[in-house]
């Protein structure tokens, strides 16, 4: 994640924008787009790792989330968008 730059960044918010409709609801603006762009870090990192080893699903869990500061929600949803297979902890 140390090695996505803000300019892939901004391009996967961009995208997300296209395709979801936001709503920060109750949460402060900025603090709502920090999170959105946290996890546009995090479907990149993690799709460039995907495509490096040739995997085509991947799952996660709860139990430790190391240096991520949220889960990858909203990653893990685009990333099965683009036809990635994905299973959650338990399922």
């Amino acid at each position: 994640m140390d090695k996505v730059t803000e300019d892939q960044i901004d391009a996967m918010v961009a995208e997300y924008k296209k395709e979801y409709d936001f709503n920060a609801q109750q949460n402060e603006e900025t603090f709502f787009n920090n999170q959105v762009r946290y996890q546009a870090k995090i479907e990149i990192a993690l799709e460039k790792f995907l495509s490096a080893n040739n995997y085509h699903a991947f799952t996660s869990n709860f139990e430790d989330l190391h240096n991520l500061e949220q889960l990858p929600g909203l990653a893990c949803q685009h990333l099965m968008s683009k036809g990635y297979g994905f299973a959650g902890e338990g399922d």
